[in-house]
């Protein structure tokens, strides 16, 4: 491993960490429910510890905490012991995630919430760096190191250093890319076909990589294996009450759907909007926004970066699953609209689970011409960003 490489990933070990500190209790996405997720229902210590912390707007609906700029949030998930009301458990909108992110914390007998939240949120971490070390053996330095600084995007470190499932997802991602590049045995692809979805459903695109590059390089009945491996999630969360592997779009009633088709083409063009800017930039449970200044470069970034790509080879599988992930999430969009009733609800997080299997998707895609001009430049975009996003959080959080 190059210099460079070694002091990015240093930077992004540190960028993660920090963000784990830094954020307030509880103002991760979903974090309670994740947190809690080893009992159905969010107990109530979990409970009296929130409604004891400034929070989100969907949060105080729920549990009526005070919000933020009532008492200054920042660094506050390493003050232990701050629960100062009694509190009734709620239920868990989370409960029906798949197993597999939970069972290691699980093991762990934490009884102060908040040191709980924070021991997750490291173990987020941990998972993310395991996996960079998987990725690293895997794409050559170049491409490492624009993997970095991509991961130094202030959105990477809103999905991944919270406590939620994406981490596990991230870090098998990472494997399976390790996997393939050694051509591993049937049996062991098999294996992982079967641990993905038991992180997380989102795991199905990478699942498809697995069943198309089986089929492309062994004998057909290896595919049919692998494929029939991955449905391992379903028995198990029938057993757990849960039918088509726990999605909740698909286990319970609909929301009345009366639109025109525009106006299904405009809400279904606004939930790609909001997936894309949040994987850039989430702003937290909070979802304090980015500059539109920002937005602008970000854009103008991204053409330059589409202008400059060259296609260097067709690979079936690479193709193939990102058919997949693209009609998965059009699907999700559609499905979110039906079961919530709006549009734009479903959050860039999702995506950079992927990323392992995308940035080696890209480097074996694509070549890019102009490569060092671009990467200077996306790293000076990167820090721009960052201290937009830190600028904007302390007025958020200390105010």
């Amino acid at each position: 491993m190059s210099a460079a490489a070694r002091a990015l990933l240093l930077l992004v070990a540190l960028r993660f960490v920090v963000h784990a500190l830094y954020v307030p209790a509880y103002e991760g996405p979903d974090e309670p429910f994740h947190l809690a997720h080893a009992e159905r229902v969010v107990d109530p210590a979990i409970v009296a510890s929130i409604a004891s912390h400034p929070c989100s707007a969907d949060l105080q609906k729920a549990i009526g905490c005070a919000p933020f700029g009532s008492a200054p949030a920042e660094w506050n998930v390493l003050r232990f012991g701050e629960t100062s009301r009694a509190a009734k458990p709620i239920a868990n909108y989370e409960y029906h995630q798949p197993p597999g992110y939970y069972v290691l914390p699980s093991l762990v007998s934490i009884d102060d919430p908040i040191a709980k939240l924070l021991a997750m949120r490291l173990y987020s971490v941990l998972l993310v760096l395991i996996a960079l070390f998987f990725l690293r053996a895997v794409l050559p330095d170049r491409a490492f190191c624009a993997a970095m600084v991509v991961l130094l995007i202030p959105g990477a470190a809103e999905s991944l250093a919270r406590c939620a499932n994406d981490s596990a997802v991230f870090l098998w991602a990472a494997i399976v890319m390790w996997a393939l590049h050694r051509r591993a045995k049937t049996p062991w692809l098999a294996l992982l076909a079967a641990l993905g979805p038991l992180c997380k459903l989102s795991a199905i695109p990478i699942v498809a990589l697995l069943v198309l590059w089986t089929f492309c390089n062994r004998p057909r009945v290896h595919a049919l294996l692998v494929a029939i491996a991955s449905l391992a999630v379903l028995p198990l969360q029938w057993v757990r009450g849960f039918q088509w592997g726990g999605t909740v779009e698909l286990n319970a009633a609909r929301a009345p759907f009366h639109e025109t088709l525009a106006q299904s083409a405009s809400g279904l063009a606004r939930s790609g909007y909001t997936f894309v800017k949040t994987a850039f930039w989430l702003g937290e449970w909070s979802f304090f926004r980015a500059p539109m200044w920002l937005l602008i470069l970000v854009a103008i970034f991204i053409v330059a970066v589409a202008i400059s790509l060259r296609r260097k080879t067709m690979s079936l599988p690479h193709i193939g699953a990102l058919v997949v992930a693209i009609a998965a999430t059009l699907w999700w969009f559609v499905s979110h609209r039906l079961f919530w009733g709006d549009w734009g609800g479903v959050g860039g997080w999702y995506a950079w689970a992927w990323f392992p299997w995308l940035a080696v998707s890209s480097h074996e895609l694509f070549t890019v011409r102009r490569g060092r001009a671009l990467f200077v430049a996306g790293a000076l975009l990167v820090i721009v960003a960052n201290v937009a996003w830190f600028v904007a959080a302390h007025g958020v959080y200390a105010r």
